[in-house]
């Protein structure tokens, strides 16, 4: 952002410290990606970025991996912190734990959910990158395939530019229970609390965050336009992450939803994981981050200290 660039330089004039809060990495996928012209523009604009987190005094990176591409760019790593980028869960935390032991045939029937299904909730925007479809696709094709012993039923929580498409295409369905957006937290909460776990085979962000809050499991499918929280997932533990086509998401599922035993595993280390994505967590790391960058404001900030070292390094 131009923004970013101006308010650096202004620092930089005024002898203060700059740290950057972001990815730490550079995401391909979007508009910046759609044609060779934008393609190159996004890559020269990612080697700009590269060299402003060289110069600033430190750079808070959402998870590991954007710290590894900082040190790969040539940030030093006294100057990199990982923040693990969260959500406030409290509330999320609260509500599940309050549902702990609600009756879920009673839960069943006031949702309008079969006593017998393995229940899948989609939740999120309905837009090109979460790809809806291929959640509800999935579902279809379980179904009228018998491929598991029980039924399978997706929930559809969100609204966007897509809702009236998939509306019009899928309302009706057996097994796709279309929900729009609903904004009563304790509503969609009484849904995760029967849901096995959340399919998003598109974009995953922090919707991770949530779902772990409740000790929902997230099954995603392995691809490029998944945010940085994706790396909270770890494949087999409280989620999956599936490669191949679509057959293979599929399969996946199929397995899955036959395997009482390993929906409960999941969901078990979902719930485990939810304690290290707290905001305090990420609260006390910002403070470190701070605290110890104020600490070398003394000897200036970084491209102020840079600039002179090449001043002595031309005088020698």
């Amino acid at each position: 952002f131009l923004s970013n660039l101006t308010l650096a330089a202004l620092f930089r004039m005024r002898r203060r410290s700059v740290l950057l809060w972001g990815f730490g990495f550079h995401v391909k996928m979007g508009i910046g990606y759609r044609n060779k012209a934008s393609a190159t523009l996004a890559r020269a604009t990612g080697l700009v970025k590269d060299a402003i987190a060289r110069r600033v005094d430190g750079y808070l990176a959402y998870t590991d991996r954007g710290a590894e591409a900082l040190r790969l760019a040539g940030v030093p790593d006294d100057r990199i912190w990982v923040i693990r980028n969260t959500i406030d869960i409290a509330e999320q935390c609260e509500l599940h734990d309050r549902l702990a032991d609600a009756d879920e045939a009673a839960l069943r029937r006031e949702l309008g959910l079969k006593p017998d299904s393995v229940v899948f909730l989609f939740l999120g925007r309905l837009v090109e990158a979460t790809r809806a479809e291929e959640a509800i696709e999935a579902v279809i094709r379980l179904n009228e395939e018998a491929r598991t012993r029980h039924p399978v039923e997706l929930v559809v929580i969100g609204g966007g530019p897509k809702q009236a498409e998939l509306a019009s295409r899928y309302a009706g369905r057996p097994g796709i229970l279309l929900r729009g957006r609903i904004p009563e937290e304790e509503t969609v909460a009484r849904y995760m609390r029967v849901a096995s776990a959340l399919l998003l085979p598109g974009y995953v962000g922090l919707a991770v965050n949530h779902a772990f809050a409740h000790g929902l499991p997230v099954i995603t499918r392995r691809h490029e336009l998944h945010s940085p929280e994706v790396e909270y997932i770890e494949d087999g533990r409280s989620g999956l992450i599936i490669d191949g086509d679509f057959r293979a998401f599929v399969s996946e599922l199929a397995g899955l939803a036959d395997d009482p035993g390993r929906l409960q595993r999941l969901a078990a280390g979902a719930l485990e994981a939810r304690e290290g994505l707290r905001l305090e967590s990420m609260v006390t790391r910002f403070d470190e981050a701070v605290t110890a960058t104020i600490g070398r404001q003394r000897s200036g900030p970084a491209w102020r200290r840079k600039s002179e070292t090449d001043r002595r390094a031309a005088g020698a």
